[in-house]
């Protein structure tokens, strides 16, 4: 399996999987090489998440994010 086809993949998933995924993969990275999220990323993500989960956060598509931070032209 190539990454374009799981890409492609995760991009049929709800967002809650997607989101599963991604933890997954932080996880991941961190038993293979050591990687560590510090104690403040950490709490960052936990509020984010509670976020999402409650309603109170805004979900945007790669599409619109790309535009938020791309200079307009």
């Amino acid at each position: 399996m190539t990454a374009t086809t799981i890409k492609d993949e995760v991009r049929k998933l709800p967002r809650t999987e997607q989101l599963s995924l991604i933890q997954f993969i932080v996880q991941l990275l961190q038993e293979d090489d050591g990687f560590l999220l510090s104690d403040a990323w950490k709490s960052e993500l936990d509020k984010r998440d509670e976020a999402y989960h409650n309603g109170t956060e805004k979900l945007h598509t790669w599409v619109e994010a790309q535009k938020m931070v791309a200079p307009q032209k």
